[in-house]
């Protein structure tokens, strides 16, 4: 995540650059003179103004917002913490720190809701662009700006997946479905929820379609198989990495994945406080034999 220190320095340095820009211009007085001079030196100035007065409102916002952040990722930090402790005292029937770890764990969910209303806030006053650089998940939530897919159907289920991966409320769920009734997903149900959600009519097929029988359930919807281990350079957001024997995730573009990885808090339909379980990270080699390939749609779009 970006400090909100770092994001004033940035902006000091444009503006230096647009300063150096403006007295290039004025020092070209002395060998050129007349109206052409003086109207290109009233416009660089104007765009001077014009421009750092544009993005001033939107670069403090953002800043703030950055600030806010890393009081967001701390509480978070302290609510993962305080899960785990009332874990432990509900197990060791451990009344009084029950009702301790309950009430900080209110606290803290209380903590970041205020948090994630005020970052919020700042971030509908900054532009577009600014949006698009401030990440909000701790991994990814917009991040740098992902390479979109040519393909409808695949960005959809892209921008499901990274949706899924920034609400803490979501956490990792053996064979999870909200249809039925779990508020959480495993790695395939995650991938074959947001195709689904993207309109590829998978049905009942989602509910035994694992990272071992993926393959070949998907090549009937629009989907094709490219064996054997890709480079992150011929991949396309939407595609499915697949280990057959052990785990599937979703490559989301700029060199990053999507995916759910284990059940860090223990417990089930508790979310994930630690925003580990289900997350965006690099895209790297599978540690566990490797990438046996990678599914992409190839389908009508929606």
């Amino acid at each position: 995540m970006v400090a909100g220190s770092a994001v004033q320095s940035d902006f000091n340095s444009l503006k230096e650059a647009l300063d150096r820009y403006s007295n290039e211009i004025n020092g070209l007085s002395s060998s050129w003179t007349g109206s052409s001079h003086d109207n290109l030196l009233s416009k660089s100035e104007e765009f001077l103004s014009e421009y750092l007065s544009t993005i001033q409102g939107e670069m403090d916002s953002f800043a703030a917002a950055c600030d806010l952040y890393e009081d967001y990722k701390n509480v978070k930090t302290s609510l993962s913490q305080a899960r785990s402790l009332y874990n432990q005292a509900v197990s060791n029937n451990d009344s009084a720190n029950i009702q301790k770890y309950n009430s900080d764990i209110s606290l803290y969910d209380k903590q970041l809701t205020d948090l994630k209303s005020q970052i919020e806030s700042n971030l509908a006053s900054a532009s577009a662009a600014t949006l698009s650089a401030i990440s909000l998940s701790g991994d990814v939530r917009n991040g740098a700006v992902l390479k979109t897919s040519s393909n409808e159907v695949a960005q959809k289920a892209v921008e499901w997946a990274l949706k899924i991966a920034a609400d803490d409320s979501y956490g990792y769920e053996s064979g999870g479905y909200p249809q039925l009734g779990n508020h959480g997903f495993d790695c395939s149900s995650l991938i074959n929820q947001a195709y689904e959600n993207a309109g590829v009519p998978l049905g009942d097929v989602k509910y035994y379609t694992n990272n071992a029988s993926m393959v070949n359930n998907y090549l009937p919807f629009g989907f094709e198989w490219h064996e054997g281990t890709p480079n992150v350079d011929e991949l396309e957001p939407g595609d499915i990495l697949v280990n057959l024997a052990h785990h599937v995730e979703m490559y989301v573009g700029d060199g990053k994945k999507v995916g759910a990885h284990d059940n860090w808090s223990g417990g089930s339909n508790d979310g994930d406080p630690g925003g580990q379980e289900i997350n965006v990270n690099d895209y790297e080699n599978f540690h566990n034999g490797g990438w046996d390939g990678y599914l992409r749609y190839v389908g009508k779009n929606a």
